[in-house]
């Protein structure tokens, strides 16, 4: 090319004479003609893009015909093995969707559990216990409003922190009362969740210092109840102490940290001047900031506010938000098995591919054999590859899809977390990316093996190398072992997983729970603010519930068994032991409880009676075996007084029975852990237990008895213990 040009450069030459036969001067005629022609090398420049230019463009289009006739070929070749195609295509969807729909909720859970600006620096802050924690778990405990104004005055590893609490509270609308979630939080919350105000305005000092009697909406409130209505702005609402001016609304998107199956749809001022209060607080370390030295900074800032004095009674534990999710590990466990699924169809359909590049050794020798080289062979190859890999990248992103509906579907309450899962861009790009890597890897593995065998040897009939063979055979071997070994790590684990689960359904777990149903009511303190009133709603319930049809008893309890905990913290005495040591912590158990509790309940009692006087002066306490035997063992429990230690103090109680240990936290939990049970009395907020006759549901008739007692109370829900004992593996 170059030479080429240079030939016609030199045309100046010629220029240059026939300017001197037309009358210019010898001396002049090269200039004019190098004036004429141009600078020589910015011409030679020109002529060489514009020649490199047409090759690319020639390239190109070769390129693109020959890629449109590898897919065209590709597409005959699979088409004509439609059996083939399909298992593979399957096996590879099986195992993208598998890893994806999982990837889903890792990705939504763990990676991404905060829709704030820079998440990855947000933590949630409590205390523990600075010494003798004996639960056996971590403990965490919300800080004081002291400690979290001196944390935001003080802390420099923080750029910001924010308190908050979330309850649910009777909203009274046109239909009647109707529970809500609601939270409370100071101004800058919403900020610092990087939200904008939808209408109106966030809480002012002086609501916050006057403690006015202000709320914000949420989104889906203001839209289902007001139509999205400006208007709303300056009416009020009615809540349980009393009505409410509304002077905003703010996004459905704005979240608290952690998971809920209910977000908030209220949001009030929080006061944290009430120095009784404690408030959950999430706060954003600065960049750069370490969280072992933000731990240390923040604990002598609590030292500091409560005088320094004493020792330091509990220590600030920072936390990510992915780290308090309660599943973690079994969530990472099941990902870690999607992926050995996702190997094991991978080295299915690396075994397919294997066995099909066998039969086409002839085809790609007779290709070799007419001109086509290594390249072009690996280049058909792959894009087959591409094209299975495409076909099972899009099947499996609708199993996933499909998978992922069901997981949430199907998800317990204690998981709601999971209901926060979706297929988002960087989901679907990790699927993309494994279909890609997939292909890549099966197609190079196919074009190596093919290109194994001389074209000579492939051509005869029958043809099969000694060395061939054996090298097929051990990479057949290979994968063969590998994939057993994967399905036998997979069936290993979800056996032993399976018979874990028949274990725990087949265990007793103390008390009966067929036929049993449970109806917590919130009883707004607002509305129902003395004992007297409360148990006056509480008496005229159980009378209620008595009389519906297929009702056999009902009792009433603070809490009913695989519906929550109750506890309370502290260190176990019995009378004559030594006081425990200062600073001993542990969580333990207990019910408030009607009479015939044991009864409706199908608990037994081993020793003694229920309660026989339920005043407060009679200080009765009903304890479980499990606490029996560990404080008086070899001797009856009957007579004998215990009592919970916090900080040296503690009400004794006189055991008047011994019940059987009952797993009333859930298949899965202890049976013989200590628990107290204390008579109930008149308080805001009992379950109602019912024993319904076989064959009879009652929850309907349930729902509809609050409301007939008091308009103003939303229907509560009524839970199958059966259903929340299964519901609890």
């Amino acid at each position: 090319g170059c030479s080429r040009v240079d030939r016609k450069l030199d045309h100046r030459s010629l220029r240059a004479e026939w300017l001197v036969t037309h009358g210019t001067p010898v001396e002049n005629a090269p200039a004019e003609a190098i004036r004429q022609f141009g600078p020589l090398d910015e011409s030679r420049a020109r002529l060489l893009d514009a020649a490199h230019e047409r090759e690319r463009q020639m390239h190109r289009t070769e390129f693109l015909d020959a890629l449109r006739q590898d897919v065209a070929f590709a597409f005959r070749t699979l088409g004509r093995q439609k059996g083939w195609t399909a298992i593979a295509v399957f096996t590879l969807a099986l195992g993208i969707g598998a890893t994806t729909a999982v990837f889903s909720v890792v990705n939504s859970v763990l990676l991404h559990p905060v829709p704030y600006p820079d998440a990855e620096r947000i933590a949630l802050i409590y205390q523990q216990p600075s010494e003798g924690n004996n639960t056996g778990i971590q403990v965490r405990i919300t800080p004081s409003a002291r400690v979290i104004r001196a944390w935001r005055d003080g802390a420099h590893a923080f750029e910001d922190i924010e308190p908050y609490a979330k309850t649910d509270m009777t909203v009274q609308l046109s239909d009647g009362g109707v529970e809500m979630r609601a939270a409370r939080i100071l101004p800058g919350f919403v900020r610092f969740a990087g939200q904008p105000v939808v209408a109106g305005h966030l809480f002012t000092d002086d609501e916050l210092r006057t403690r006015a009697h202000v709320v914000m909406l949420g989104e889906s409130v203001w839209r289902n109840q007001y139509g999205a209505s400006a208007d709303v702005i300056g009416k009020t609402i009615e809540l349980e102490d009393g009505p409410y001016a509304i002077i905003g609304v703010l996004p459905r998107a704005l979240q608290l940290p952690g998971y809920s199956p209910k977000q908030p749809e209220l949001w009030l001022p929080l006061d944290l001047t009430d120095d009784r209060a404690g408030y959950e607080s999430v706060g954003r370390l600065r960049a750069g900031a370490d969280r072992g030295a933000a731990m240390r900074e923040l604990d002598s800032i609590a030292v500091r506010s409560s005088g320094g004095k004493g020792r330091m009674q509990f220590a600030t534990l920072v936390v990510a938000p992915a780290d308090a999710v309660a599943f973690r590990e079994s969530l990472l466990m099941l990902a870690g098995a999607v992926v050995l699924v996702l190997l094991v169809a991978c080295a299915n359909v690396a075994h397919l591919l294997l066995a099909r590049s066998m039969t086409r050794r002839q085809e790609l020798a007779i290709r070799a054999a007419l001109g086509a080289g290594r390249g072009r062979l690996l280049r058909q190859l792959l894009t087959e590859s591409l094209l299975l890999a495409s076909a099972g990248c899009a099947g499996g992103v609708s199993l996933a899809s499909l998978g992922l509906r069901a997981l949430v579907a199907i998800r317990p309450n204690q998981l709601s977390e999971i209901g926060a899962a979706e297929l988002d861009a960087t989901t679907l790009t990790i699927a993309v990316a494994l279909s890609v890597v997939t292909a890549v890897v099966f197609g190079v593995m196919g074009a190596v093996q093919s290109s194994r065998h001389a074209t000579h040897q492939a051509l005869k009939a029958g043809a099969a190398s000694t060395s061939s063979s054996a090298h097929h055979g051990r990479l057949r071997s290979t994968l063969v072992v590998s994939e057993m070994a994967l399905s036998t790590m997979l069936l290993v684990g979800a056996t032993l997983l399976m018979r874990t689960v028949g274990n725990l359904m087949s265990t007793d777990p103390g008390f009966d729970p067929v036929g049993l149903y449970a109806m917590p009511v919130n009883l707004p303190g607002a509305l129902y603010a003395t004992p007297a009133v409360q148990g006056a709603f509480r008496d005229e319930l159980l009378a209620r519930a008595r009389a519906l049809s297929g009702v056999r008893a009902v009792a009433i309890a603070s809490v009913a068994p695989a519906t929550g905990r109750a506890f309370t913290i502290g260190a176990l005495q019995a009378e004559g032991q030594p006081l425990p040591p200062a600073g001993v912590t542990s969580f333990i158990d207990q019910n408030a409880i009607g009479p015939n509790y044991f009864a409706v309940s199908g608990m037994r009692l081993v020793q003694g009676t229920t309660f026989t006087d339920t005043t407060a002066a009679a200080a009765q306490v009903v304890v479980n075996e499990g606490l029996a035997h560990r404080f008086f063992a070899g001797h009856s429990a009957l007579g004998k007084r215990v009592r919970v230690v916090f900080n040296g103090q503690g009400d004794w109680y006189t055991v008047v029975g011994v019940v059987h240990n009952a797993s009333t936290g859930g298949l899965g939990a202890a049976t013989d852990g200590d628990m107290l049970y204390f008579p109930a009395r008149a308080g805001a907020g009992p379950s109602l237990l019912v024993r319904a006759s076989p064959g009879t549901s009652p929850i309907a008739n349930l729902r509809g008895i609050v409301h007939s007692i008091d308009p103003r109370l939303p229907p509560p829900d009524v839970t199958s213990i059966e259903s929340a004992m299964l519901a609890s593996i």
